[in-house]
Formats: C-alpha cells, structure tokens, sequence
C-alpha cells in the first residue's frame, strides 16, 4: 500500500498545526489567557470575601442576641431595686449585674473586633475589585487583538483546509483512518520515517527483532509499539 499520499496531507496538515500553535503561542493569546485568569482569581477572592463578612456577621449575631437579653434583663431587675431591698436581695443584684458587665464587656470587644476586621476585608476588597476590573478590561483588549490576528490568518488556514481535502480524495480510506486516530491521540507527525540503522522510530527506542525484521524485509508502514507512531520504509 502505498503511502506517499497520506505523507502528503500530512505535511499540508503539519502546517495547519502550526499555525494554530503559533496562535496560540501569541503574545496577544498568552495576554488574554494571563488577564482572564487573573479576573477570575480576583473574582473569586471577591466572593470568598463576602463569605468571610457574612461569617463575621453570623459570628457577631450570638453576641448580639446576649447583649440585647442583658438590657432587657437589667431593665427588668431595675425595677426590682428600692431602699427595702434586703442584703440577700442586693447580693444577688450584685451578682446578676457582674454578670451583664461581662456580657457588655464581651460585646465591646467583639464589636471592636468585627469593626478592625470589616476594615481590613473592606479594605481587601476593594483592591480586588480594581484589579478584576482593571484585568476584565485588558482581557477585553486582548481577546480583540487576538482576533484580529486569528481573522489575518483565516485566508492561510482555508487556504490548507482546501489542500487537505484535495489530497484527501486520493488517500486510501485504511491509512486516513489510522492518521486520524493517531492525530486524536496526539501524535504529531504520525507518520515518520524507519532509521534502518538504528532500528528505532523517531523516539529514538530501538523496536524488537520481530518489527525490525518486518520493516527490513520492506514493510511499507508498522504501528511502533513504544510511541504509537507509525513508522514507514523510504
């Protein structure tokens, strides 16, 4: 079977690879992978950080709830209080307003502790919002510019696209659907050529006796068993 066809397209094709790497090894796409990952790393902090203040606020809101019940307690016991009351009593008044000073206390150094930590998310926050709007902007830019250079290389690319189904028509069925399986798992080039001398492939491991005798007796193309290339007699 001859080959000399598939090494045809696939010299068409090789170039149509790399004119989508050289794409994509583009300063103007490497740009706007750069800034759109950085949009959304800060996007995501953004979103943590509103997680960390509703956490604040929950973790307050216990505090809170005691505070308010102290008022209303000492409000209660307030009225309780008069010239009558008997050293028992005031005992026990005593006690119950150590008790509410604590709470008080508490709440005081809560409260100062959610206001100094609000300041710093606030302060965080801000930060992070600038900088997913500056990166959403010089995201925007770079996509633009990217393509644009992808539409000044659409004429090339059809260009090949059409040279490949060209020589695609006279290409045996058997050997575009090995190149094609092969290109799906990543082999690039798929074919390449048999070093007779080293009886290797072109990842340089030397094949077994088996197929290195099969492609000296002339077999015109055999799968390497170590790359997945296929590997073909000039």
């Amino acid at each position: 079977m001859k080959i000399d066809k598939i090494l045809e397209y696939q010299k068409v094709d090789m170039e149509f690879i790399k004119l989508e790497e050289d794409m994509r090894k583009s300063e103007e796409y490497q740009k706007y992978l750069a800034y759109q990952n950085e949009r959304k790393r800060a996007v995501e902090e953004v979103i943590r950080l509103n997680s960390i203040t509703e956490e604040a606020f929950s973790s307050f809101a216990g505090v809170d709830a005691q505070y308010q019940e102290a008022v209303k307690e000492i409000e209660e016991l307030s009225k309780h209080v008069n010239d009558n009351a008997q050293d028992d009593e005031l005992d026990y008044y005593s006690k119950q307003l150590d008790k509410y000073t604590t709470v008080i206390e508490n709440y005081e150094k809560e409260l100062s502790r959610l206001k100094a930590e609000l300041g710093q998310i606030q302060s965080k926050f801000k930060a992070e919002m600038d900088s997913a709007s500056k990166a959403g902007a010089l995201e925007k830019s770079y996509a633009d510019k990217f393509n644009k250079l992808r539409e000044s290389k659409m004429a090339i690319a059809k260009e090949l696209d059409v040279k490949k189904k060209a020589i695609a028509k006279d290409v045996d069925p058997q050997l575009m659907a090995i190149y094609l399986d092969a290109r799906k798992r990543g082999k690039k080039p798929v074919f390449v050529p048999y070093n007779k001398e080293g009886h290797a492939c072109a990842c340089g491991i030397e094949v077994d006796t088996n197929i290195r005798d099969k492609m000296d007796a002339g077999v015109p193309y055999i799968e390497c068993p170590n790359c997945g290339r296929i590997m073909y007699n000039k």
